[in-house]
């Protein structure tokens, strides 16, 4: 088993290159025969594949106004070139994962996507070990700005947002001190509404998100960031809207994304596991329902479920659209999950990703304060 690290996907530049995918994109749009290495086929891989290139060629067609023949054209032979660079050596290697660090534009997104789908498995982030493909590219420009139709207050040493009479050492120093409703409510300034946006800035919807390292890094749900393509992050007592199209790690089966801003934060405290979390425990969640900014609301944890092999924490503390993407704390202003579904033909029957998910998903990113 062998990860490989990739910084961006490569395009065909040599003329045989270009000839032959081309000829391999003629075929599956003549015959529906898609050509792959052998390593893939021994791995069982050329119908899975098959359906889900169809499916990202379909989606490719729904989200490009206009889209000719070429331009699809050009789409099947990116998607098998980078078959080839990106698949085939996690499977030649006998399995592993793909860390990619690269820009995030609508055809990454379906190709990566496409690769979930058939099992292997995509990190947002830069490798922590020695990277066994590495496909270089120059320096891009920062990709985080402030809104110009908003006043640009410039970062303080201090984080913005934070309480005037109470601080995150006044919470250290009460450390397994259950904290009053009043504090707990305070830890909003760490929760953020994501305003999520098309390419062209057109605003889709929105969520919410929960800071998780001093550099800008702001935990949502797939489901809430996979909607747009560029993001607008409000933060308490912040005039600023922090625009960014950097989404730097997603799993789509997890239902977890990471966004990136250019502005230093202040993250939650990710529960460890102490103590067993139990049905009747009172909890907390922060979130935006309805667009309605850092709203907070108290119930209780009222079971432990099971979601399509995802740790889910079912809850009773009232959420709705909006919600999705917000903090679930315990009574010691622990995060313990991550507001992601709810079901509206019931009361207060919401569900979060619980702790240990969230754990696995942001190691190497998560800052403890």
């Amino acid at each position: 088993m062998s990860d490989i690290s990739i910084q961006v996907l490569p395009v065909p530049t040599k003329s045989e290159d270009i000839e032959a995918y081309r000829n391999y994109a003629l075929e599956w749009k003549r015959n529906g025969r898609l050509e792959i290495c052998k390593e893939m086929k021994a791995a069982g891989m050329a119908q899975k594949l098959k359906q889900e290139m169809a499916q990202a060629i379909k989606q490719f067609r729904e989200q490009t106004p206009g889209c000719s023949e070429s331009m699809e054209l050009n789409f099947v032979v990116k998607l098998l070139f980078w078959i080839d660079m990106a698949a085939a050596p996690v499977l030649r290697a006998a399995g592993g994962r793909i860390y990619y660090s690269g820009p995030e534009k609508k055809q990454e997104k379906l190709f990566f996507a496409m690769l979930e789908r058939s099992g292997i498995v995509i990190i947002r982030g830069e490798m922590p070990a020695p990277m066994r493909v590495d496909v270089r590219r120059p320096e891009r420009d920062a990709r985080t700005k402030l809104s110009q139709s908003r006043p640009q207050n410039p970062p303080q040493n201090q984080p913005q947002g934070q309480p005037k009479n109470f601080s995150r050492t006044d919470i250290r120093s009460e450390l397994r001190q259950e904290l009053s409703y009043e504090k707990l409510a305070q830890l909003a300034s760490s929760v953020v509404k994501i305003i999520v946006c098309d390419s062209d800035g057109r605003e889709l919807g929105c969520g919410s998100g929960i800071m998780i390292s001093r550099d800008g890094y702001i935990l949502t749900n797939h489901h809430v960031a996979v909607r747009g393509s560029r993001y607008g992050v409000r933060i308490e007592e912040d005039n600023n809207i922090y625009e960014t199209d950097e989404m730097v790690k997603y799993n789509q089966f997890l239902d977890l994304a990471i966004i990136r801003i250019d502005r230093q934060l202040t993250p939650l405290t990710l529960y460890q596991g102490g103590q067993p979390l139990v049905r009747g425990q009172k909890v907390v969640a922060i979130g935006s329902p309805l667009g309605l900014f850092n709203t907070v609301s108290d119930g209780i944890i009222s079971g432990f479920r099971q979601m399509d092999h995802v740790n889910m924490i079912q809850f009773t503390a009232p959420t709705s659209h909006g919600s999705s993407g917000g903090a679930l704390l315990n009574m010691y202003g622990e995060l313990i999950g991550i507001s992601s579904a709810g079901f509206d033909q019931g009361q207060n029957l919401n569900l979060a990703v619980d702790y240990t998910e969230i754990g696995k998903f942001v190691q190497g990113i998560y800052q403890k304060i």
